[in-house]
């Protein structure tokens, strides 16, 4: 996606994403924001249990458990692996 289908409000976060000096939270933040076309609400109602990302969704409705940070790290290499492809 280029940074012109990306709303004003989110363009920074976009950047840092795009430039890999986001952490693993934001770019997780960014790749949920994109999936739902940018409306931070569809986020939290998001329902799509088989995403791999769905336990660690931003905007509140977190899954029960604790996220370590091997977790987190996992999840920002398969975002990574993903953008590549």
């Amino acid at each position: 996606m280029s940074e012109r289908g990306v709303p004003k409000q989110y363009q920074a976060l976009y950047a840092r994403t795009q430039t890999k000096k986001a952490g693993p939270l934001q770019a997780i933040k960014m790749q949920c924001l994109e999936c739902v076309g940018f409306v931070r609400n569809e986020v939290q109602l998001c329902t799509d249990t088989g995403c791999p990302l769905f336990q660690y969704r931003p905007f509140g409705r977190k899954a029960s458990g604790v996220r370590t940070p091997a977790q987190l790290a996992a999840t920002a290499k398969l975002l990574a692996t993903k953008k590549r492809q």
